[in-house]
């Protein structure tokens, strides 16, 4: 491959769709209780929005960034998010005081899931758009932190903010391939069909990743460039802040609850660290 860069991203993205795989064909088999969920949502919610605040903020503090461009982009991430809500409404029929009774863990009833089921785009669809725009962070990082060093580093100048998204999009991923095979349970799908989204949902952040490589390849340091980070910025804030820690929310929280969140926005600032950040 003739694109170092590129070929870095796009096998990055393997470990967060392996993930989303393992996630979802685990669901399959085992469902977890609303508490562990929650936990483990506010842990995913912490890693990406430390990853935020570490790797992709810093790149839209420049003084060659104008205002136009970094508010344009912003609000066009937030809008396309409110958009997607408003076409697919949550399907809420989670039954919430149940929550406290369930067991950490249980296997499902054999024989669930004999298809005919509607695919229940209104959580689909988010979550596609999820997985691209995770991909699509994830080539901007690697490109992105290749142009702000120096051209000689070519091989390895994005690994260190692109590791730092990858690891923190992949921790992310051990909810959602599990939250989308349970949904498509839910709906009455075939665990063929639930997996076969998922597999959908796993391959379009390679996709996502080479859109954003080749992307920023062509308007590196331009005010589309940083616009196009900018809205990465808004829907990455909005899709863990309105739907990762909003469902976590749905559940009591425990005294743990929150360390989990902490826990995970530490994770990022350590890696930085681990990796020589400033």
């Amino acid at each position: 491959m003739t694109n170092p860069v590129l070929f870095t991203a796009l096998s990055s993205c393997t470990l967060p769709a392996a993930i989303t795989m393992i996630s979802g064909i685990s669901a399959l088999f085992l469902t977890i209780s609303k508490g562990v969920e929650s936990m483990l949502g506010h842990f995913a919610g912490g890693v990406v929005l430390s990853a935020c605040a570490n790797e992709l903020l810093p790149m839209l503090s420049g003084d060659d960034v104008s205002i136009g461009a970094l508010s344009g982009g912003f609000m066009g991430g937030m809008l396309l998010m409110m958009s997607i809500r408003k076409m697919f409404p949550d399907d809420d029929d989670d039954d919430d005081d149940d929550a406290a009774k369930e067991p950490d863990f249980k296997a499902l009833p054999a024989g669930e899931g004999a298809d005919g089921g509607a695919v229940p785009w209104g959580t689909v669809v988010p979550m596609f758009i999820d997985f691209v725009m995770d991909g699509i962070l994830i080539g901007l990082s690697f490109a992105a932190a290749a142009g702000s060093s120096s051209d000689e580093d070519g091989d390895s100048s994005g690994s260190s903010a692109g590791l730092i998204m990858v690891i923190s999009l992949s921790v992310e991923k051990i909810t959602l391939g599990s939250g989308t095979t349970f949904a498509m349970k839910k709906a009455g799908c075939s665990s063929g069909k639930a997996l076969f989204v998922v597999g959908l949902l796993a391959a379009s952040m390679y996709v996502g990743g080479f859109f954003g490589v080749t992307v920023v390849a062509a308007l590196k340091g331009t005010q589309i460039f940083f616009s196009a980070i900018a809205f990465g910025v808004a829907a990455l804030l909005w899709l863990v802040i309105e739907e990762l820690l909003a469902e976590s929310h749905e559940t009591k929280d425990t005294m743990l609850t929150p360390v989990f969140f902490f826990g995970g926005f530490l994770i990022p600032m350590i890696l930085d660290k681990m990796g020589g950040g400033d």
